[in-house]
Parts: structure tokens; sequence; C-alpha cells
């Protein structure tokens, strides 16, 4: 017996020490919410063991006998299993858990309330996670090739300034088309027009969504199709962007701080004559008898346009505090944002505060509270549009003569003037940079926007909910042109300031059912009520004559001219009555029929009110039981939606005859006096737009591809349109309905986990999409021509027109047929009223054959419609290092370079031309592009400088490195990073950028757009910054 158990014994201490324990250690998290997971269990895979289960900070601690390497399986009630590989425990184990079985599950934030995209019948794209967690400049720049069908255009590379942005194509040719955004609730209309206020002042117009912190975002849904939309009514027809802010979570705090350091410069420069190639030109004039001196050989060339650039730095600080309890969570942030220009004396200064709070009074009553706080102050170029020679200081600079001295020999600037100069006033000229420099040209908005809520669970079934909220936004505009400066030399110092102030109240009352009955029938419905008053006001002073400089803008009493102030008061109302019904059978069959009653004081009492209505429908395929689609198959939903919506962004009062005040000269005395400025029309009423959609989602091996296709057609009919009258009336024309635009196409949006394991994670996104545009009706017309009047040398030209068969957007003018050469028949050659028929001067295309090239040989010379746009993003992560790239682009569109059309014909007497220009034809050069050396100022349009402005953009390429710094806190994390964003640019634009649409009329119109006069150049950044959460 005593033998046994001496062996019993030895056996037992040679295998205890061989079973030896291992410590794994982690946190659970959503991997969409980052909310820790309470409860979820972690055992090692094909073990026996207990395991371990999360505690009320995600947090859990697993001693197991398996050795390393080893698999854990992790699983949560309502959540996808997951097995992680563990290879060692020097570090906690981080896991982020997604929606169970399918993404169908996840819910997906929709007008008034959410919904399972199980159950979607409507056309909802969701912008990746990934693009938002970036360093993003502003909201548009999140969301460049984001979403198939949503098209951001960054018009002008000044900090600060507004984008164009569409969904699906622009619907009106005269009202707005921008979407609608819906912040935290909030319905917003982001018009540019909000921030202006009718002073002299920047070439561009401040971002309307400036106050809004890209870094609060926690989620964006684009709402596409009438589906979605209708339940804004009046305010869907151009599609609804859903804006939602981070909140806090119940039982975690978290403090993080982000900073970011930048420095910019100029994407791509221009070539441009130098001072030996630009006397020569000038010489070459004189030679042929159209100048009356000659120039000297210069001694230097001078670079204005390198004077004009420099290299902007810009900072970024943002802190935030999240956190709560079992019965409130609440969220706090701030930032600062200092950006310089990459033009002198141009900038941004940024300052924004959120806050929200919630709280469950009782348990059937939540209340809360959301408020965002933003100032921003631009910088920017001063608007020079009425100008004939430039439409800024930026395009009088890169266009200046390079023989002239920027600065005199004590490093001052050179006012004095040149054989060559205009506009001399008092011995003395303007100076560009200078200009740049001293010309003030600022835009200052304070904005807030707050709304409270209180959600009351009358049973568990039944929520009812009352909120509001108030937007108040008050923008401030001063110019003032010193006297030694361009703008200001004429008339000894130029002052402009305006301001205008908005306040929005909303009030909204809402009731949602919701239940399921017998397992398969579930119902939600909707009804509720809302109403908008919006109250804005501005007004603008000019003064002129100023004894000095000191006072600036701040003392407009000092001049000795005052011009008429102007000023405008506007209060519109909106009443809405809304319904949703939302059924589905089984998961299976899904139904949403949607409607409205929109209520707008902006239409006469007879046509105030209107109806919009929806239906939706979807059939999610995959869940029928006789279908068997394989393993590798989880979900294809089938769409379709009908519907129609409206548009109310018309302006106010619109079909009102309004009285404004004239000032006239009565007995060589000025008087006002008082006109109808407008016929009135009492029978103007909403532009509608009906839209068709269908669509395929579909989901594969386990959701790592997911695939989305759609097709939709929109026909918006009841265009407004100013039509002639007969003049007995008194007036020429009349704002009436009577036009229509189409726009048709297909989206792709395609989503792909290629690799998803310890070590790597590779997640891909990609969309492209195709809109085609099309003008159906104008009334009695087939065409008209924008009108660029007051806009320097685009009122001689009008390169657009708007014509039935065509898109918005249209370029217009003449076929140019080469450059006519010596040895040609002259008299075989038509006629020109636009050039004189001389070798080495253009020749254009006779279109309608009679001899004569006239306005009547005009064509249309293509568009900016693009044949489609695409976007891409990826992010590929290796342990803790992680890389992120995104890219977006457009293939077929088209853009008017007015700007080459200027400085591309061989006039030097105003002007320095392009570089190419020292290529123009001569006897001995007879180059068949390149007119010959000319000092008529006289410009047309023609299909030379309609340019393919196709482009691919590398957006944003981002490296990090995340690495635990448990000295501070166990949990605490720091982020370093370093990003390329705009760095790289593919395309065959000859100007500074393709997506520049720099007019010097409203960028955001429908009607004025693709046209590129000296747009504020894209620049190209690199950032350095670091993140800790602690």
């Amino acid at each position: 017996m005593k033998t046994r158990l001496v062996l019993l014994l030895i056996v037992l201490a040679t295998v205890l020490p061989s079973v030896a324990q291992t410590t794994i250690t982690g946190h659970i998290s959503d991997a969409r919410t980052g909310e820790s997971l309470i409860g979820a269990s972690v055992v090692p895979k094909s073990s026996k063991e207990l395991g371990a289960v999360t505690d009320i900070d995600g947090n859990f601690t697993l001693v197991t006998n398996v050795e390393l390497p080893l698999t854990l399986s992790v699983q949560y009630v309502g959540y996808r299993p997951q097995e992680v590989d563990v290879y060692d425990t020097s570090e906690p184990v981080d896991i982020q858990l997604s929606d169970n079985a399918s993404r169908l599950n996840e819910v997906v934030v929709i007008g008034y309330g959410e919904q399972k995209r199980l159950e979607l019948t409507s056309a909802i794209s969701s912008v990746g996670s990934e693009l938002l967690h970036q360093q993003n400049n502003s909201v548009e720049s999140a969301l460049q090739g984001a979403v198939a069908g949503l098209n951001v255009t960054q018009t002008s590379g000044q900090p600060g300034a507004a984008s164009i942005i569409r969904i699906r194509g622009g619907n009106s040719i005269t009202g707005g088309n921008e979407p609608l955004y819906v912040i935290d609730g909030f319905i917003v209309y982001n018009d540019p027009a909000s921030n202006r206020t009718g002073a002299k002042t920047s070439d561009t117009t401040l971002d309307p969504l400036a106050f809004l912190n890209p870094a609060d975002i926690e989620s964006i849904e684009v709402l596409k199709d009438v589906s979605a939309t209708a339940i804004y009514g009046t305010r869907g027809a151009n599609g609804v962007i859903i804006i939602t802010t981070k909140k806090g979570s119940h039982g975690r705090n978290n403090i993080t701080y982000n900073a970011s350091f930048g420095w910019s410069s100029i994407a791509k420069r221009l070539s441009y004559l130098n001072a030996q190639q630009w006397v020569g030109l000038w010489n070459e004039l004189y030679d042929n008898g159209e100048v009356g001196y000659h120039i000297a050989p210069p001694t230097q060339s001078y670079d204005w346009q390198d004077a004009a650039l420099r290299t902007g730095f810009s900072q970024e600080h943002q802190i935030s505090v999240v956190g709560g309890d079992e019965i409130s969570r609440y969220s706090i942030s701030g930032g600062y944002k200092s950006q310089d220009g990459i033009l002198k004396g141009t900038g941004l200064k940024r300052y924004v505060g959120r806050a929200n709070y919630e709280r469950n009074i009782f348990k059937t009553l939540l209340v809360g509270i959301n408020a965002n706080g933003a100032y921003n102050k631009v910088t920017g170029v001063a608007d020079n549009s009425g100008s004939m020679f430039s439409p800024s200081p930026w395009v009088a600079a890169i266009s200046h003569t390079p023989y002239t001295p920027i600065y005199n020999a004590d490093g001052s600037y050179n006012y004095e003037p040149t054989p060559t100069s205009v506009d001399i006033y008092n011995g003395r000229v303007g100076n560009p940079i200078s200009d740049l420099e001293n010309t003030k040209a600022e835009t200052e908005n304070t904005r807030f926007i707050g709304t409270g809520f209180a959600e009351w669970t009358v049973i568990p079934q039944l929520k009812l909910k009352a909120s509001l909220g108030a937007d108040i936004s008050n923008t401030r505009q001063s110019y003032y042109a010193p006297s030694y400066t361009t703008g200001g030399l004429a008339n000894n110092g130029y002052a402009s300031v305006g301001q205008t102030k908005t306040t929005t109240w909303q009030t909204e009352y809402t009731a949602t059912y919701s239940n399921v009955f017998k397992r398969v029938h579930s119902l939600n419905v909707l009804l509720g009520y809302t109403a908008q008053h919006t109250d804005r006001s501005s007004v603008a002073t000019t003064s002129y004559g100023f004894s000095n400089d000191a006072t600036g803008y701040d003392n407009l009493g000092a001049a000795a001219t005052t011009l008429p102030s102007v000023s405008s008061h506007y209060i519109s109302t909106l009443q809405s009555w809304i319904g949703r019904v939302n059924y589905s059978y089984d998961s299976r069959y899904n139904a949403s029929l949607t409607l409205r009653a929109d209520g707008s004081s902006r239409f006469a009492d007879n046509h105030r009110w209107e109806w919009f209505p929806s239906l939706g429908l979807s059939w999610n395929i995959d869940r029928e039981k006789w279908l068997h689609l394989g393993k590798n198959v989880d979900f294809i939903q089938l769409r379709a939606s009908i519907g129609t919506v409206g548009n109310q962004e018309i302006g106010d009062y619109q079909f009102a005859a309004n009285v404004v005040p004239r000032t006239v000269i009565i007995n060589n005395q000025k008087a006002t006096s008082y006109i109808i400025e407008n016929k009135s029309n009492p029978d103007l009423k909403w532009e509608t737009t009906t839209s068709y959609n269908i669509g395929l989602s579909t989901g594969f091996f386990q959701n790592r591809l997911t695939v989305t296709l759609d097709a939709y057609y929109k026909k918006t009919n009841d265009l407004l349109l100013d039509v002639p009258v007969e003049q007995v009336t008194g007036f020429s024309t009349v704002l009436r309905n009577v036009g229509s635009v189409t726009n048709k196409g297909v989206e792709l949006e395609i989503g792909g986990v290629l690799i998803d394991n310890k070590k790597w994670k590779w997640n891909v996104n990609a969309n492209i999409a195709h809109n085609k545009n099309e003008v159906t009706s104008l009334g009695d017309s087939e065409y008209f021509l924008p009108d660029f009047a007051a806009v320097g040398t685009l009122q001689y030209i009008n390169p657009l027109i708007v014509k039935v068969g065509e898109p918005l957007g249209t370029f217009y003018g003449y076929r140019f047929k080469g450059i006519i050469q010596s040895d040609e028949d002259l008299s075989s050659l038509p006629a020109q009223t636009i050039s004189t028929v001389e070798p080495g001067n253009p020749k254009f295309e006779d279109i309608n054959g009679d001899g004569v090239v006239n306005e009547q040989d005009r064509i249309v010379l293509g568009n900016i419609q693009p044949k489609f746009t695409y976007g891409f993003n990826t992010k590929v992560a290796y342990k803790n290092w992680d890389l992120f790239v995104s890219i977006s682009g457009s293939y077929g569109n088209k853009l008017f370079n007015a700007l080459a059309c200027r400085l591309d014909r061989g006039n030097g007497y105003y002007y320095n031309p392009l570089a190419e220009v020292a290529d123009r034809w001569t006897v001995t050069n007879p180059s068949n592009t390149i007119q010959k050396a000319s000092s008529a100022t006289s410009i047309y349009a023609d299909d030379r400088f309609v340019e393919n402005a196709s482009y691919l953009k590398f957006r944003n390429i981002q490296l990090g490195y995340t690495l635990s710094v448990p000295q501070i806190t166990k949990d605490a994390k720091l982020r370093l990073y370093v990003s390329l964003q705009n760095f790289f640019t593919i395309t065959n634009y000859n100007g500074y950028d393709p997506e520049a649409n720099r007019n010097g009329i409203d960028e955001t119109s429908a009607l004025y757009q693709g046209v590129d006069y000296g747009a504020y150049p894209a620049a190209k950044t690199i950032l350095f910054g670091f993140n800790i959460t602690l």
C-alpha cells in the first residue's frame, strides 16, 4: 500500500507542473457604436471550461488551462459569434462584435425614427465609419466619394468655403438644389445665401455647415429615394442627409484629445510668360503697329504668381468628454481651428462647442438636450467681379506683367505706373500682392443650434415625443479697400459692411406605435405635427472717400460719401402633418406608406397646401423557405418605391408684387421713388418631383461581401422660370411654373472585408454612379442664356445655355477650326463678326452655312455633367499600424476654362498670357492652335476652352500607429498619424483645379455652374497629429 502511494505522489509531482494556467485579459465592445458589452461570454475554443463573462465596463479576465496559442470563442446575445486567435498575453485583447447574423439587422436612422435594415424599402446609404474617423477638414470632405449618387464639388480652395452638393443630380433651374440636412433631429436647409449680407466682400461663400465639427459626428445617413425622403415633403426633393452627433455611453467615461498640425501649398502651378518672353510679345505688337512704343530688354523677371502664394500653416485642437451612468449619459466637446490660406492674407479661424445630455427621469420618461455652437471667421480674397480686367486680386496677380517689379528697393510695395499700366489714379496704380495683404474681406458667423425633447413611453408599444429647437445665426461681412489698393484708389478708400440675422424655431410632436402580432406581423405607425418659423433680416451699407485708412470699415460715418443702405426682412412659416405606416410580414415582405401635408407661406393662399405621398416595397428573397441559396449567401433584398416630393426653396413672397425704392434725379436733385419690382402671380405653386426607384441589396460570405444596386428616374415639373409677358402689363417677364427637368441613373456600391484575423484587417469600399440630367421643357421657349451681367469678362461671352434636350450646365459657343495661314485663300473663308479674317487669327465654323460666322453659329459644346462619378476607400491594419486611403473622382464632365480663354489670345497689353503663347503663330512659326500677337480685347467662347475636367483625386492617405499608455490609465491609448490630403490629382484639365467653379455669380446655382474664372487654387496638405483616449 505504501509503495502505491509513493508511486501516485511521484506521478502527480511529474504531471502538475505541466498543467500551467494562462491568464488572458481583454475588453469587448460593439463594433459600430464602441459601447462596452456587459455579459459577453469568452471561452477557449473546443474546451469544456466555464470561461469568463465581461463586467460592467466590458472587461474580462480568463484563466485557462489551455496553452498558447489558443482561439477564444466569443458570444453575446444579438451579436454575431466571433473567434479570436491569441498568441501572447502581454497586452489586453480588444474584441469588437458585430450585429447578429446579418447587416440587415442593423438599425438605420430614417426620418423621424429608426428602422431595421432588414425591413427597409428605400435607398439609404451610410457613410462608412472609417471615413468619419479620419481627420476631415469639413463635413463635406467626409462626404466626398463616400456614397454612390452623392456628388460633392469643392469649388474653391479658400479655407471655409462652401461646396456644391447634389444627390442624384439637380432638380431645379432657379430654385434650390442643395439637400436637406437633419442634425440631431433639427431640420436645416443650408442655403449658402444665408451667409450673405449684400455687402461687398470675398469672392467665395462661407460653408453653411461650418458650425459642425466633423470629429463630433457619430453617423451620416444619405436618403436618396422618395420612399425615404417623402416624410420631409416639400423639403425632400433634393435628398436628405441625416447627421447624428456622438452621445455618451451608460456606465463608461472617456476623455479624448486630438491635435493636428499641417502645412499646405498649392496643388498645381500654371506657367506664364517670363519678362523676356513678354517683352518679345509686346515688341511684336509694336512692330505690327498695334502699340505706340518699344520696350527695352528686361534685366529681371518678376514672378507675381509665386509672390501671391505661401505655405499655409494650420492647427486644430479638439477635446471631448463622454460618459454616463445607469439612467443618464452625456457628451461634451470643444474645438479650435486656425488655418492659413495658401494665398497671402487669407485664412480661417473656428471655435466650436457641443453638448448633449439624456436622462431617464422615470423608467417611462426620457428627456434630453442637444446644443451646437460655433464662431467662424473667414478672411478671403476680395471680390472684384465687376472689374473688366480681373475678378479678384489673385487673377490680377497671376496675369500681371512680369516686367513690372513687385517691390521697391526698400522692400515696400511698388505702386508706380509703367507705360503699360491702366487704371492710374493720382499717379499710382494698384499692386495685386498688396491687395491680397491689405484689402480686408471678412465673413464672421456665429451660430447656435439647440433642441430639447421629452419622450414618454405610455405603454411598451406606444411612445409620445415632443421637441423644441432653435437655430440662431448671425453673419457679419466687412470689406475695406485702403486708398492705396486697387479697390480704393479711385475712391480714396472704399468700405462696405453688412449683417444678416436668421432665427428659426422648430416644434415637433410625434406618436409612434410599434408591435409584433403572432410573431410574424410587424407594424410601426408614425403620426405627427411639425412647424418651422423663420425670421431673416439683413442690412448693408457702403461708403467711400476717407480722409485716412486708420479706422477702415469700423467708421463708415467718416466717409465723404455714403450710398443708400440696402435692407430686407422676411418671415416664413412651414406647417406639416406627417404620417407613415411600416409593415413587415415574417421579415420577408415589407411595405412603407408615407403621407405628408405641407403648408408654406412662400405661396399664395390657394396654393399654400400640398400633399406628398410615397409607397415603398421590399422582398427579402433569401428568407423564403422554398429557396435554397447556399451557405455563402446571407441575404438578397429587392426594393421598389414611388412617390412625390416638393421644393419650396424658391425665396420668400415670389408670388407677390414687391414695392422697392429707387433713387431718381429730379431738377438735379436726388429723390427716392417707389416702384413695383415684379408682376404678381397668385397662381405660383410648388415645384414637384415624382420619383421611381428599384434596388437590390445582397450579402455573401457572412456579409464579408456586400453589393447594393439601384436604378432611378426623377421628373421635376412646374419649374419656376421668368417668362416674357405682354408689354402692356408694364413688365417684360413674370415668374411662372412652366419648366421640367429629368434625372435618371444607376448606382452601385460594393463593400468587402478581405482579411480579418488577429494580425491583419483589410476592408474595401467602392461606389460608382451614372446620372443623366435633361431639361425637358421651358414652356414656350426652347432655350435661354443665363445672364453674367456685371461679371467683367464673362458678361461679353455668356458661355452657358439652358436648352430643351440638354442638361443643366451646358456650354455654348463657336467651333474652332484652326488658325488662318498665310497661304490660305481668304476669299474662300466666311466672314467673321468676332474676329478679322486675316493670317494668324482664329477661324470658326459657319454652322448654318450663310457665309458669315456670327452669334447664329454658336452651338452646344458639352456640359458639366459627368458620365459617372466614383469613390473608393480602403483601410489596412496590421497589429498596431493602420493605413487608410480615400479616392474620388468623375469622368466625362467638362469645364469652361475662362481664365485660359482670356490669357491664351496673345494679348500682352492688359495681361501676361499663359506660357504656351510663346509658341504663337508668326509667319515663320505657322501654329494652328495659338493665334498671333494682338492688342484686340474681344473675347468669345469656343470649344478650345471647353476642356475635359475628368479627374481622380487622392483625398486622404493616412498612416497611423496606436499604442497603449498604461502609465496614464490602464485603458489609455495613444494614436500617432500622418496624413496627405489632396496630394495627388490625375486630370487632363489645364487650369488650376478640375473642380473649380469660380465665376463671380452664385457658384451653387444650377444656372451658372461649370465656369472657372480664376478660382482660389486647390491646396495639398501634409498633416501630423495625435489622438489620446483615456
